[in-house]
Parts: structure tokens; C-alpha cells; sequence
């Protein structure tokens, strides 16, 4: 007769059990769900966004506001529609506060212009938050030494919407010292460059 000690053991330990199936494909079910919700969320923060803007910059155009006066309207509007040209945003656990709240991490894209930069910056989205009467409770942070690289800029892009620059593909990646971070942002791959990196 089998010890009742050792076979219980060895049936603990023996991986292939029903119940050790379920949990682990329960685990795993668990984990895409977090980041299919994570996808959602950061796909309802991009269509918000968006959508502020192009409210935003309807009234400007409607005020016929000194901000916008250089700008098309439609040309503007087809930029703000475009999701494409909205900055990557990615949420961090603030090592500076005592309480560990997240901030929002805004990457630069390494196509865009200064003057699109500052369009979309310091007039859409100030104008935006005068607006609002609920204010942001966590601030974005412009983090403009590291430049997210997905592409080139979009084909219709206006002129003054962009500046010329070597795609991802003439850049080298390789080497342990590597200064890049990758990040997998609602399905798109992104290459984030470290400070003291510039792409021409």
C-alpha cells in the first residue's frame, strides 16, 4: 500500500492537474483582459483628445482669432481628425511624489515640426483647457528630449507641418547601449529615443 503522505505530494505537485489547467488559463484570460482594457482606455484618451481640439480650434476659426489667422481651416481641421498626428502619451509612476500617483508622459514625434509642436501645444490646447470646467487632475509632462518614431509624417501632411528626417529604418538600433525604449502603444510599435540622440 502507497503512502497516503507521498502520493498527495507527488499529486501537488504534478502540473498537469485539472484544477492547475483552469487557474493558469484563468490567469491568462485575466492578463488579456487588463490589457484590452488598457487598449480601450488609451483608445477613448485618444478620441477625447481629439476631439477637444477640433472643437477648440472651431472656435477659434469661428472668433476668427490672431492664433489661427495663418492657418486653413480645413487643412487644420484634416490635421486634428488625423490621429496620426497627436502625440503618444504614456502614463509613469511618479518616483517624485510620496504617494506614487501616475503621470502622463507626452513623446514627441520625431517627424513634427516646431511649428506644429507649438500649434497644437501652446495655442489648440491651451485654449482648450480655458474651456474646460473640469480641469485635468494630472498634467501632462512634455518630454522633449526623447522622440517617438513610428513613421514618416502622413503623405497629405502640410508643408509646415513637418520637417525632413532619416526614417526609423536608417537608424541603428543595434548594441547593447542601445539609448532607445520600446513601447507597445495601442498596438503600434514605437521606438522612444533617449536624450542626446537626434535624428536629421
Amino acid at each position: 500500500m502507497p503512502d497516503v503522505k507521498s502520493s498527495e505530494s507527488e499529486s501537488n505537485n504534478n502540473n498537469n492537474r485539472p484544477g492547475k489547467k483552469r487557474k493558469v488559463a484563468r490567469c491568462q484570460i485575466d492578463q488579456s483582459d487588463d490589457d484590452s482594457e488598457t487598449d480601450e482606455e488609451n483608445a477613448r484618451t485618444e478620441i477625447k483628445k481629439k476631439s477637444r481640439r477640433i472643437k477648440g480650434a472651431i472656435s477659434l476659426f469661428k472668433r476668427n482669432d490672431d492664433r489661427v489667422k495663418d492657418y486653413d481651416k480645413t487643412e487644420v481641421l484634416n490635421i486634428l481628425k488625423d490621429t496620426r498626428y497627436h502625440s503618444p502619451e504614456d502614463s509613469e509612476m511618479d518616483k517624485e511624489q510620496p504617494d506614487g500617483k501616475r503621470k502622463i508622459i507626452v513623446y514627441n514625434l520625431s517627424w513634427r515640426s516646431d511649428e506644429l509642436i507649438n500649434f497644437l501645444r501652446n495655442v489648440l490646447d491651451t485654449h482648450v483647457f480655458s474651456l474646460q470646467t473640469a480641469q485635468l487632475t494630472r498634467g501632462r509632462n512634455y518630454d522633449d528630449e526623447s522622440y517617438c518614431i513610428t513613421s514618416r509624417h502622413p503623405k497629405n501632411a502640410p508643408e509646415w507641418a513637418y520637417k525632413t528626417q532619416n526614417t526609423p529604418v536608417d537608424t541603428d538600433f543595434s548594441g547593447s547601449d542601445t539609448p532607445a525604449k520600446i513601447v507597445n502603444h495601442s498596438h503600434k510599435l514605437m521606438i522612444i529615443l533617449k536624450p542626446n540622440i537626434m535624428i536629421d
